[in-house]
């Protein structure tokens, strides 16, 4: 990716999302998040993709550790990582 480039609205989207989020854990011991997004655009002259990604966390690390294990483990969820 051309590094000179602006970022894509979606990726802005998600860092004004994170910073929001951010405010939203700074005084709650209890709170974290991890946030992920991804705008991929194919290049229209053959090159590679043209990937943004937008990546946080906040809060407290613990946790952010338990909330991804429960993320991983909840029945519902845990053959998410494997169909993806």
């Amino acid at each position: 990716m051309n590094e000179n480039k602006e970022k894509r609205e979606f990726a802005q989207q998600l860092e004004q999302i994170a910073a929001t989020l951010s405010q939203a854990v700074k005084s709650n011991e209890g709170r974290a998040f991890i946030l992920i997004g991804t705008d991929i655009k194919d290049n229209k002259d053959g090159e590679s993709e043209n990937v943004q990604g937008v990546i946080a966390v906040g809060g407290n690390g613990e946790q952010v550790i338990k909330g991804l294990a429960n993320f991983f483990t909840e029945n519902k969820l845990r053959r998410l990582p494997t169909k993806l």
